[in-house]
């Protein structure tokens, strides 16, 4: 009996300390650290290996405390990117619940962790029921999400926008609307096919918390799909509010000096931005206090960057007619942006690009047959 005990002592040592997983140190200090946050212990026991598909990626189940979980190490065959995505599809089928719960991910040592789900024997279609009434409750639960594309939200300031009786504006007034909104839907051509990313959809000052060491950004009701160029017009025009920090905001976001085709890119997402903000937030005004404004009064409104700068710095008292200047200022700063020369030369340079991406693209698959 001492040398079975003995044995088993031995055995449960060797699959909980010699048992390693394939990571590098780095990996291990993370998933210490990990550990130790969410469980409370460092110390896990190898408990089997699962078999995965074509990705290469290696599946331990492990136990912690009792309990086991998937310890997923991504194949180094992915690109960062992939890898972003899967840990972003992870944690939002994970907070929907219809995905195990994740309790970390890191993209330098390539884990993540979630809970192991043990599965029934035998393969879906051998539960048809069960299968029908999941997926529904999957799919029903994605629709759910809050993720409308931008041309969704384009075309709900288009409906803001046609609400309003214009002829209670000036002729003058009128006119520019007009010659404004037939720039703006020119740049949507082109800004509705812009390379779609999840976003915040509500950037503003009101939405960035500035702690000690970075900043965080919170409030994500209005998640959905846009694309970059909108994104960093909002961060200039509704975080910063300093347009002397595009260049910068652009490199960083890069991570290489901004080319004129990007410049031209975030133009026409300022436009579509801008217009969007400024439509949907007149739109809140009374019909009084929105069109009060003459000709005159709107060509020499302030950069909205400036004014809002103003705003918060407590020069400008916030009431109507504070709104009223603010929310016309984006459209005027829209006006001035397709009245510039350099309006045209953008949506050729975009429009260049997409062709030959296009058949860059075309010209790819075709060599490699």
């Amino acid at each position: 009996m001492k040398h079975l005990t003995l044995f088993f002592l031995f055995f449960t040592f060797f699959t909980t300390k010699s048992a390693e997983l394939n990571l590098s140190n780095q990996a291990k200090k993370v998933l210490a650290r990990e550990l130790e946050r969410n469980f409370g212990t460092a110390d896990y026991k190898i408990v089997k290996k699962l078999s995965v598909g074509g990705s290469g990626a290696s599946l331990q189940v492990i136990e912690v405390n009792g309990k086991e979980y998937v310890l997923r190490i991504i194949s180094s065959k992915r690109t960062d990117i992939q890898i972003e995505s899967e840990f972003i599809a992870t944690e939002i089928s994970s907070i929907l619940n219809i995905g195990p719960k994740l309790y970390f991910y890191d993209l330098e040592s390539r884990l993540i962790l979630t809970d192991y789900v043990p599965p029934l024997n035998g393969k879906t279609i051998d539960y048809p029921d069960k299968v029908t009434e999941d997926m529904a409750v999957y799919l029903a639960r994605l629709n759910k999400v809050n993720i409308n594309s931008n041309d969704q939200s384009f075309r709900q300031a288009l409906d803001n926008f046609k609400s309003w009786n214009i002829e209670k504006l000036s002729p003058e007034m009128q006119e520019r609307l007009r010659k404004v909104l037939a720039k703006v839907l020119d740049s949507h051509n082109l800004f509705r096919d812009f390379q779609p990313m999840l976003a915040h959809n509500d950037l503003h000052f009101g939405n960035l918390i500035v702690a000690k060491r970075k900043s965080y950004i919170i409030d994500w009701e209005e998640f959905y799909i846009s694309n970059a160029p909108f994104e960093l017009a909002a961060t200039i025009y509704r975080v910063v509010a300093d347009e002397s920090l595009k260049e910068s905001l652009l490199k960083s976001f890069y991570n290489r000096e901004p080319t004129e085709l990007d410049y031209a890119r975030f133009r026409i997402g300022a436009i579509i931005y801008l217009f969007m903000q400024g439509v949907n937030d007149l739109s809140s005004l009374a019909d009084g206090v929105r069109y009060n404004i003459s000709y005159e009064e709107y060509k020499n409104l302030p950069s909205p960057t400036t004014f809002l700068r103003e705003i918060l710095h407590g020069q400008e008292k916030i009431n109507d007619n504070t709104k009223k200047v603010y929310f016309w200022s984006l459209l005027k700063k829209v006006d001035d942006l397709v009245s510039e020369k350099e309006f045209s030369k953008n949506l050729k340079l975009i429009s260049k690009a997409y062709k030959k991406e296009k058949k860059d693209f075309k010209k790819t698959i075709l060599d490699s047959f």
